[in-house]
């Protein structure tokens, strides 16, 4: 279950203990956000996905991509991490926080005032496509 994410990354030392994780048990993918020290997300598809809140849950910041969905809950640098459509940009500031893992622990420990359970949620967005129903109903 553990690969390595290519096999041109084994024995580089900045992929050490990176793995490419798919189709994990919850308790397996629960210890992953638990162990973790940050969760990169560079999807300029997922809308608002539920693995920030997840990671959110068990402190693990964020870093998504900046101006997309996934951003909207946060705050740069201060509730997570965005950054633009940049491979140099997400490579810079991964080798920044490795280098200051107290901006990790900062930002960490905002996570608490931020995860919403998957109840509160869903009751949001169902409560937003109602909206949209009634809306549409109407005309």
């Amino acid at each position: 279950y553990k690969q390595p994410v290519n096999s041109s990354t084994i024995g580089d030392p900045l992929y050490q203990g990176v793995r490419k994780h798919e189709h994990e048990a919850r308790e397996k993918k629960n210890s992953y956000y638990a162990n973790s020290d940050l969760l990169l997300l560079p999807s300029v598809f997922d809308n608002d996905p539920l693995v920030v809140m997840e990671a959110f849950n068990f402190k693990t910041p964020s870093m998504v991509l900046k101006d997309t969905d996934s951003a909207l809950r946060l705050a740069n640098d201060v509730t997570g991490f965005t950054e633009p459509y940049d491979v140099n940009a997400w490579a810079s500031k991964i080798l920044y926080l490795m280098d200051n893992k107290e901006e990790l622990d900062k930002v960490k420990n905002t996570q608490e005032s931020i995860y919403e359970s998957w109840d509160i949620v869903t009751n949001k967005y169902l409560s937003l496509f109602q909206q949209e129903i009634d809306k549409y109903s109407k005309n």
